[in-house]
This record gives structure tokens, sequence and C-alpha cells, in this order.
């Protein structure tokens, strides 16, 4: 018989419930990008990952986060989930969607009056229901 902490969970239960909370607090992403960029710096035998990883922690630019949210718009579309799972974490992201289909257009002066502007918000929600 296993053991039983005060609530009521066993082992395997509070471990489970330990890494679901890691995992939504981007704990385990966090520790993932970390490992990944010491194995690739150990590979590289050099120190200059180090450096990029400590400095990680930053907001990134107005710009930056429109490129990221674009990079995830165009992985999802593609179906490269694999691809989206690592790129989140290492883009030190902490929710999907960092900014809307608006805020981009917007950020990119595309008035939303113009055709281009409607042809993209038109598009973008009919490949969202497919």
């Amino acid at each position: 018989m296993t053991t039983m902490d005060q609530n009521g969970l066993n082992g395997r239960d509070l471990r489970i419930k330990l890494f679901d909370l890691m995992k939504s607090k981007g704990i385990v992403d966090n520790v993932k990008t970390h490992l990944r960029g010491r194995l690739i710096n150990e590979l590289r035998g050099g120190v200059d990952n180090q450096i990029r990883f400590s400095s990680s922690t930053t907001q990134p630019t107005l710009l930056i986060r429109a490129l990221n949210a674009l990079i995830i718009d165009y992985f999802q579309g593609q179906r490269y989930d694999y691809t989206t799972s690592v790129f989140i974490p290492e883009a030190n992201i902490n929710d999907y969607r960092t900014m809307s289909d608006e805020e981009i257009l917007r950020l990119l002066n595309i008035s939303t009056e113009s055709s281009f502007y409607k042809k993209i918000i038109c598009k973008h929600s009919l490949w969202n229901k497919i």
C-alpha cells in the first residue's frame, strides 16, 4: 500500500500534481531550455551561450514580441507542434498569443481601412475555422 500525505495524495499523485504546477508556471519549459542551451554549449565547447541565457530574462521589445507572435502563428498554422513547443520556451514567451493580429498590423502601420488589412484579417479568421 502507498503512503498518503495529509491531503490524501499518494506519492505518484503528488508527483503528477507537482509536475502540472511546475509546467503551468513555466518552470518545466525554463529547465528544458536551460538544459538544451547547456548541451549546445558543451557541444560547441564554448561559453557564449551562458551569456545569452543569463540575459534572457529581460523583457522583449515591441518589435520582438510582434515577430515572435508571427512566428508562433506561422508554426501553428503549419501544424509544427514540436517546433512551436521548442520555440515558445526558447523565446521566453509565457502565453501563446502575445499580440493580436490587429496589434501587429497597427505596429506595421497598416491602416484598418486598407484592403490589405481586411484581406489579412479575413484570411486569418477563415484559417482559424479550419
